[in-house]
């Protein structure tokens, strides 16, 4: 298999609506857009069969209740993989449950496995398995991936990075707003000087939650990445929304009808 590199440049997705489409350098043909979030396979670059979800083809939420190994049943709310830097392999995954009182419950798993695009079947074969834990998992930003391919790009200065509390809220920026943003694993509080590293040179707006926690943890991020990042700022949401409520974060802030 000959791993999957990307041109620097963006040009036309093959769907014609978007601009944000990374060819593939190492296969004649294929790439992601990252506006459809769709992987286009090599040699079979068409509108419809050929679309492979590069990441997100993992199974759809479950609503549910399951019996997790932990403890009681809890109803399933969503899951987020991280992948490792170079976008070619899983690394971990946060799975959230709630259970009857409405408490969340968050569990890590680490993926033992590989990746592996299968010419015949056109698909990827994912060849391993998640083991509860994450011990011996070298931790890196959710979305560390799209950050990395974004710094290759010849113009790296000009876009910026959103950092919030959670997955949840990356997402949300992402899929909702089509804008790169990232959170440390395991929450707020836990930034490690290490992550700092992968957003050097870059544009870095960092969103608290609108609670102590949130704005402690902006700060500890801000005095990492000052220094490191091309410029660095802390933004309030609560300078937009004055009524966002207590411990809302950009997700509550979207829904509400504010905008970035």
């Amino acid at each position: 298999m000959t791993p999957f590199t990307y041109a620097k440049t963006t040009s036309t997705c093959p769907c014609g609506q978007h601009t944000r489409f990374n060819k593939l350098t190492s296969h004649s043909s294929g790439g992601k857009c990252w506006t459809c979030d769709k992987f286009f396979p090599p040699e079979r670059e068409s509108k419809s069969d050929s679309l492979k979800d590069y990441y997100n083809s993992f199974p759809k939420e479950k609503t549910t209740m399951e019996q997790t190994p932990h403890s009681t049943p809890k109803t399933f709310i969503r899951e987020h993989i991280y992948w490792n830097e170079t976008g070619d392999n899983y690394l971990m995954k946060v799975m959230i449950y709630k259970d009857n009182s409405g408490k969340k419950h968050c569990y890590q798993y680490k993926w033992e496995g590989t990746i592996e695009w299968n010419d015949n079947e056109q698909a990827f074969t994912k060849r391993g398995t998640w083991l509860p834990g994450i011990e011996g998992v070298n931790l890196t930003l959710y979305n560390a991936e799209l950050i990395n391919i974004f710094r290759a790009s010849k113009h790296s200065d000009e876009f910026v990075v959103y950092i919030v509390e959670g997955e949840k809220d990356v997402d949300t920026l992402w899929h909702k707003c089509g804008l790169l943003a990232t959170c440390n694993p395991m929450g707020a509080g836990k930034w490690k000087n290490s992550y700092s590293d992968i957003l050097k040179g870059l544009n870095c707006i960092i969103l608290p939650d609108n609670d102590e926690v949130g704005k402690s943890h902006a700060q500890m991020v801000y005095d990492s990445l000052k220094g490191k990042a091309n410029k660095v700022m802390i933004y309030n949401l609560t300078n937009s929304m004055p009524d966002l409520p207590k411990k809302g974060d950009v997700t509550d802030f979207i829904e509400r009808g504010g905008t970035l």
